[in-house]
């Protein structure tokens, strides 16, 4: 259970650090600080990955929880992309090419994954 919980804190932590770095409520932003906040995010999203490559299933069921926790999130952030592409197609006229890459990457290895995993039983 202590894993679970360090690993729902680090989320935590991460998407606040994210909030932070978008300056919501347009207090700061001097370009020191904008750099301490992208070192934070490096350095928890690194602590964010250890917890997500150590996860290591004991069963068939946790394995399936794990495995629709997957689809959820791809879907999502696939949905979230489209969103955006749309939006910025419309309201301005120019879509930011780091959305379309990122999409594109995202379905390119989940190709790549799935083409892998079939050829290696």
């Amino acid at each position: 259970m202590q894993k679970e919980t360090q690993q729902l804190v680090i989320t935590f932590i991460f998407l606040a650090v994210l909030i932070l770095l978008l300056n919501p409520f347009d207090f700061f932003m001097p370009t020191e600080l904008t750099y301490i906040i992208l070192g934070a995010i490096l350095v928890l999203f690194g602590v964010y990955m250890s917890f997500v490559l150590q996860e290591n299933p004991q069963d068939e069921r946790e394995q399936l929880h794990r495995f629709l926790a997957n689809r959820t999130a791809y879907l999502w952030g696939s949905v979230v992309l489209v969103v955006g592409i749309v939006y910025q197609s419309v309201s301005q006229g120019e879509i930011d090419a780091w959305l379309l890459i990122v999409l594109g990457v995202m379905a390119l290895s989940k190709v790549a994954s799935l083409y892998h995993s079939s050829r290696h039983k």
